[in-house]
């Protein structure tokens, strides 16, 4: 049973709201994100259950690093909302470069994090990645981000396949997200990112309820 949430990006929207849903079921939070700045100013919003940790999993050497500050004793269990930006282009005007650096940033890191976090867990801890519903449609100029959340939909399906006893889950997310970041430009269709938060904790405190089976659970702002 889990007690206590490490949240990979949690300065981030969605991390933000995995955060509030996490403590809300009196939870203990790891908030792990790369900007010390931005990690006080959480913890000065939701006080002392929230410990913070700078890090980065942007690689084999700094996601092993990372775990080892970590507490990944009995009762923790892992939410990794990392993603990556795209400034939209076309894809005939995306270099080679370009697009192997976003996935080394997006789907690699998920990889890194999973190779260091993954084998620390204690029987019966969650590991949940946060994806997205492009993964199955390509909007204009946004290839490479469709791209990066299908591979990493096939990755989370992959550690679930070689990795059978472990707890392995991917909430993708059909849906633009409403967070603090845009809230001011956000449609009222959008998913918040404190539905998202709830949902996640939710998939955490009983991934083998019907809805919560994986290793993929969609979530769409028809079915929360």
């Amino acid at each position: 049973m889990t007690s206590r949430l490490v949240v990979l990006g949690a300065t981030g929207d969605v991390g933000l709201g995995v955060v509030e849903a996490a403590l809300a079921r009196g939870w203990a939070v790891t908030a792990v994100a790369r900007r010390k700045e931005a990690l006080d100013e959480l913890a000065a919003e939701f006080g002392p259950m929230v410990q913070t940790l700078a890090g980065s999993i942007n690689g084999d050497e700094a996601a092993a690093a990372l775990a080892d500050t970590l507490d990944l004793g009995p009762g923790t269990s892992v939410v990794n909302t990392i993603s990556g930006p795209w400034p939209p282009q076309r894809l005939l005007s995306t270099s080679y470069d370009e697009l192997v650096t976003y996935f080394a940033g997006y789907v690699g890191a998920h990889l890194s994090a999973a190779r260091a976090l993954l084998p620390r867990l204690a029987d019966g801890a969650v590991y949940l990645a946060v994806g997205g519903g492009m993964a199955d449609f390509v909007p204009r100029g946004l290839a490479p981000v469709s791209m990066a959340q299908a591979a990493q939909r096939n990755l989370y399906r992959g550690l679930q396949a070689e990795n059978r006893d472990a707890l392995i889950r991917e909430l993708m997310i059909v849906s633009k997200v409403n967070g603090r970041g845009n809230r001011h430009e956000a449609s009222d269709e959008w998913l918040t990112a404190e539905q998202i938060g709830q949902r996640i904790v939710a998939v955490v405190d009983d991934p083998d309820a019907a809805d919560n089976r994986g290793p993929i659970v969609r979530m769409t702002p028809e079915k929360p």
